[in-house]
């Protein structure tokens, strides 16, 4: 029996050991194998569960942003931020998901450069889409002993070679573009330029019809010579010096090329003849004219800028004066007629091309004021920007007004990659008349009651313009030759809101709108 006893207890002891010392099961945590993750548009990724029991449930905070299949694959959809959630029973976990916005494309304004040894350009890269996350850009050179690049893309020459610049996206997406340099060593022509110093040489091109250079070499007081030259064949370069004080157009009739000249500070009145401050008719070649001060009539007469009429080119010239229009005259043609006096920034009637001029100053018509022309009449205008006040004064003599801020009237003729920034009722242009009239890629974002035009005539084309909505009550007169687009305020600076306007070459966007490439 006490053996018994004894072998019972050794039993029970042994039993007790083992069960102390057997492993006990304990159920892991659960958890997702990632709390957050950062994808690309258009990527995807698995998310996995572990230390769970039952049926998973896995939802989106944001489905716009990333969706979440029931198999747990989160694919990411746009640029933001979701929460994936993965249910089990009355339990959860989460993870955050980022969505970033890759770069698509990269596009350089120029393909290939040519520069002389010493010289410098800037290259400007234009990175798609707008909302990428990460749009800088690392420039670099495949031989830096030819040209060299700085950071921000401003490329010098070093010496005569050939080179490749190539603009590369820092956001991973290894997007690049490329631009060829050549360098070359310019020979230099001997300038055999007669050197103007003085009001007396100036004035003495009268009569001259030589074809000769001719160069300013300092700034010229004219406010002593109330006159005008009447014709011009040769060339006069400014070298950005100044005609001060003129008080008349310099020349009547333009033959020759008249560039890089400065007139600051004119006083130019006229009654009923037309007037400007560079040449009352241009058959030539005007380039890079600057104009200040104030021109003006007080009898009838149109007045601008530059010029009256342009049977030639006017290119890369800046109006800066106040341009005034004022009264009318009577004209006897058989009936008499009443003529109101009309204004405009650059040209009064353009009937041959305008390209890359802008005006700034306050322009002011009877019956017809534009930023650029009062008539294209058969020519083009085009690169051109109006950033200044254009208005017609109301008058009892006039039955008719029409304001634009590239053309008052566009008559047969073409306006093309322009700007308006300027307050003016019928927007681009007043009137756009018959059928081979085209206003095509432009851009209006000024105070208008017309954003593209107030009246289209039958065959007149508008192509592929645009409009700020919140600043223009209407686009244009519609028919089946217009097609323009009103343009929201959050999308004013997105390149895609412009879909037709070519930003690698035509165009470039600032902090506010699109601006014409000059």
């Amino acid at each position: 029996m006490k053996r018994f006893i004894k072998r019972s207890v050794i039993l029970m002891c042994c039993l007790l050991v083992s069960i102390l010392i057997m492993p006990v099961s304990v159920n892991a945590a659960a958890k997702l194998n990632q709390k957050s993750i950062t994808l690309n548009v258009g990527k995807t990724y698995i998310l996995k569960s572990s230390g769970t029991r039952g049926k998973i449930t896995w939802t989106s905070s944001n489905r716009s942003v990333a969706s979440v299949t029931s198999r747990g694959i989160v694919k990411a959809v746009k640029k933001g931020t979701a929460t994936i959630t993965a249910r089990y029973g009355k339990s959860k976990l989460t993870c955050k998901v980022t969505v970033k916005q890759p770069v698509t494309s990269i596009k350089l304004n120029k393909s290939s450069v040519s520069l002389e040894k010493g010289k410098t350009y800037t290259l400007k890269a234009v990175v798609s889409p707008s909302n990428a996350n990460n749009k800088a850009v690392a420039w670099t050179s495949s031989n830096k002993s030819v040209a060299m690049v700085t950071s921000r893309g401003v490329i010098k020459a070093v010496k005569n070679g050939t080179a490749t610049i190539t603009a590369t996206v820092k956001d991973g997406s290894r997007k690049k573009a490329s631009c060829k340099i050549t360098v070359k060593t310019t020979t230099v022509v001997p300038d055999d330029s007669t050197i103007i110093t003085t009001a007396e040489q100036l004035f003495a091109l009268e009569g001259k019809y030589d074809q000769k250079k001719y160069k300013l070499g300092k700034d010229i007081n004219v406010g002593s010579y109330p006159k005008t030259i009447s014709s011009f064949y040769g060339t006069l370069e400014g070298n950005g010096h100044k005609i001060i004080n003129l008080n008349k157009p310099l020349f009547n009739n333009n033959f020759g090329v008249i560039r890089n000249i400065i007139f600051d500070s004119c006083n130019i009145k006229s009654e009923n003849t037309r007037t400007c401050a560079v040449a009352v008719d241009n058959y030539g070649t005007i380039a890079g004219c600057i104009v200040k001060g104030n021109i003006s009539t007080f009898g009838g007469g149109d007045v601008a800028a530059i010029v009256s009429g342009n049977l030639g080119t006017i290119s890369n010239c800046t109006n800066y004066a106040k341009v005034t229009g004022n009264g009318h005259y009577t004209d006897i043609l058989g009936n008499s007629q009443t003529r109101n006096a009309s204004a405009a920034g650059i040209c009064v009637e353009n009937h041959k091309e305008i390209k890359n001029c802008t005006n700034y100053g306050e322009i002011t018509g009877k019956e017809y004021a534009g930023g650029i022309a009062k008539y294209n009449w058969y020519g083009s205008i085009d690169h051109s920007i109006n950033y200044g006040r254009i208005k017609c004064e109301e008058d009892d003599t006039t039955s008719f007004q029409y304001e634009g801020g590239i053309a008052a009237y566009n008559w047969d003729g073409k306006i093309y990659n322009s700007l308006n920034t300027g307050n003016v009722r019928n927007g681009l242009a007043g009137c756009n008349r018959d059928e081979d009239s085209v206003i095509q890629n432009c851009v209006n974002v000024g105070i208008t009651l017309y954003g593209i035009t107030e009246e289209n005539y039958f065959g007149a084309y508008i192509v592929d313009c645009y409009y700020l909505g919140s600043t223009s009550a209407y686009g244009a007169v519609e028919s089946q030759y217009t097609r323009f687009k009103a343009i929201e305020d959050n999308d004013r600076t997105t390149t895609s809101a412009y879909p037709t306007l070519d930003f690698t070459k035509d165009w470039t966007m600032d902090a506010q709108y699109p601006v014409p490439r000059q």
